[in-house]
């Protein structure tokens, strides 16, 4: 288990400019002395590494016109949004909007630690020797139990999603890392091994509204591919660790209400 209350939450501050992300993220300081704040503008690329983000827009224009540059934040499970009277998107429903620093930091920080927990939870599921690491042994295994072929080097390549340190296995720090910060990486297949690492009903019912998202997208009419067969991963029901998988992409539509 990751004690991420000792050290500072990581948070990135997005603006429209480059001199607004960083005005904010000196404006909050006060409220969020628990939080490590790196700025960015809407159009940089850097810095994709954080915990949450909060968005700022000034009035519904404002978030209008970057709307269609915020889609690399809809896979992040803790967004907040500095504004007034904003209508979000549908895919921004998990998001809250705030014109009060304070309660913003205080929904942070228990948002984060919310969603560590669930995240703990699909850990410990993969990581079947109990190291208190993901090796390449164990996402080759849980990989052959969903009948897909994939050569050594795929399996190494994969690891390449979360393995931030480069040293050939995954920690509970980089896996927190990797899905706070919208579960970005080289390939898709991890995204696949996060549902899988779900299990059975009833630790999917026991999950967060954005691992059943996850879990959701990853389910349907995902295909994943090798040299020797393609696997499309869409059925009502997937067997997982001797339980069946609820999958279908309605029932999860209906259970991230």
């Amino acid at each position: 288990m990751v004690e991420s209350t000792q050290k500072r939450l990581k948070l990135k501050i997005v603006h429209k400019d480059r001199n607004g992300a960083q005005k904010t993220a000196n404006d909050i300081q006060t409220n969020f002395k628990n939080f490590k704040t790196k700025a960015a503008w809407i159009s940089s690329t850097g810095n994709n590494r954080f915990e949450a983000v909060i968005i700022c827009a000034d009035d519904q224009e404002d978030y209008d016109l970057l709307s269609d540059m915020l889609i690399r934040y809809q896979s992040c499970p803790v967004v907040a949004f500095f504004g007034k009277d904003l209508t979000l998107e549908d895919e921004f429903k998990h998001a809250k909007v705030f014109d009060d620093k304070e309660a913003c930091a205080s929904w942070i920080a228990e948002a984060i630690a919310a969603e560590k927990v669930n995240v703990n939870s699909m850990f410990e599921k993969m990581d079947t020797d109990k190291s208190g690491f993901l090796e390449e042994n164990e996402l080759a295994a849980v990989i052959a139990e969903m009948g897909v072929e994939m050569s050594g080097s795929d399996v190494r390549n994969m690891m390449t999603d979360i393995d931030f340190n480069k040293d050939g296995k995954i920690s509970p720090e980089e896996f927190h890392m990797w899905w706070l910060s919208g579960r970005k990486g080289t390939t898709g297949t991890m995204k696949q091994l996060v549902s899988k690492g779900l299990g059975g009903k009833s630790f999917f019912n026991a999950a967060s509204n954005s691992a059943k998202a996850l879990a959701s997208s990853a389910v349907k009419s995902t295909k994943m591919k090798s040299s020797n067969m393609e696997v499309s991963i869409n059925e009502s029901e997937i067997a997982a660790d001797g339980n069946q998988f609820y999958a279908t992409a309605q029932q999860f539509g209906s259970d991230t209400e």
